[in-house]
């Protein structure tokens, strides 16, 4: 490849030094917690190959979604920038949590700083209780799922969109948002150390109806408007043959519709698959108490 096709290839790359200091270090340290896991045998069970894998694929997603030409597309257009913010809460969010990474991160913190954090937190007490307060608190369900689904709503308001999009603070503030509440959103179903779903089997496809049906609601509202609903994209100039403001709301609302409903219906399938595996077991668990009790009794009856 030619130094000009290079050059024409990362044309609009839209690098973020704050994005990419953050993923780096966010790797070191669970580079330097999995060895130190491996040293010392803690949680050696979680240290499978594909658990990695999975923290490898969430930060190159948050990588290219936020510096890739696709960043620099959704300066000027609705449906890349909404592409955005579902790679965000539903593919960055769950691969987080099925890699398990949280504890690793944190034994990756040099050793005279863990325990130096953790003796200041024994001594004055009131910020463990804090910290597990405030995580206690948006770790309920309810709590959960209506942070998710109300600040991914509201954030989309025309005035808080367009904020976002012309201040690049208000833009991180935005995506941190996304990345946290639906941490804490799909944690309701994905187990990940130190934290355990706190919903049944039923309970779980039931969240996830919900949640799909807003999302339909949200996606419909995008696609059947009307006018260009956000005046900073209104107001760019638009090439001849370009689709129109109204037409980029389209297809962002129908992105939205269809991440959301595949997402959300393929763990409600997950949910409910699960809800009839532990019941199978459940009954022939019973089956074989059974089976064992009738042994025993017809054992007894033909020794008398």
């Amino acid at each position: 490849m030619t130094l000009s096709a290079l050059s024409a290839l990362f044309a609009n790359w839209s690098i973020d030094p704050l994005v990419v200091v953050g993923l780096v270090i966010t790797g070191a340290l669970y580079w330097a917690g999995y060895r130190y896991a491996q040293r010392t045998g803690i949680e050696r069970r979680h240290l499978t190959p594909w658990r990695t894998a999975l923290f490898i694929l969430a930060l190159l997603v948050i990588f290219f979604t936020l510096n890739s030409p696709l960043d620099t597309l959704a300066d000027s257009l609705v449906y890349a920038h909404m592409i955005q913010h579902e790679l965000l809460v539903m593919a960055a969010a769950p691969l987080l949590l099925l890699s398990q990474p949280f504890m690793l991160i944190w034994r990756g913190v040099p050793l005279g700083a863990r325990r130096a954090t953790l003796g200041w937190m024994a001594r004055t007490r009131w910020p463990l209780r804090t910290l597990e307060t405030i995580v206690r608190f948006w770790r309920k369900p309810v709590v959960s799922w209506l942070a998710f689904t109300l600040l991914f709503s509201v954030w989309h308001l025309p005035g808080l969109y367009d904020a976002a999009t012309e201040n690049d603070s208000i833009h991180a503030i935005e995506h941190i948002c996304f990345l946290v509440t639906a941490v804490f959103f799909w944690s309701q179903f994905i187990p990940s150390l130190p934290w355990k779903p706190r919903l049944s089997y039923p309970a779980q496809a039931l969240y996830f109806a919900a949640a799909a049906m807003w999302g339909n609601l949200m996606g419909f509202a995008f696609m059947f408007t009307t006018t260009a609903i956000y005046p900073y994209y209104a107001a760019l100039p638009r090439a001849a043959g370009a689709i129109s403001a109204v037409t980029d709301i389209h297809l962002a609302g129908g992105v939205m519709d269809a991440a959301d409903t595949a997402l959300f219906i393929s763990a409600i399938i997950v949910a409910l698959a699960l809800w009839l595996r532990d019941d199978e077991r459940r009954q022939a668990t019973v089956d074989a108490q059974i089976a064992a009790t009738l042994a025993t009794t017809s054992s007894q009856a033909s020794s008398l």
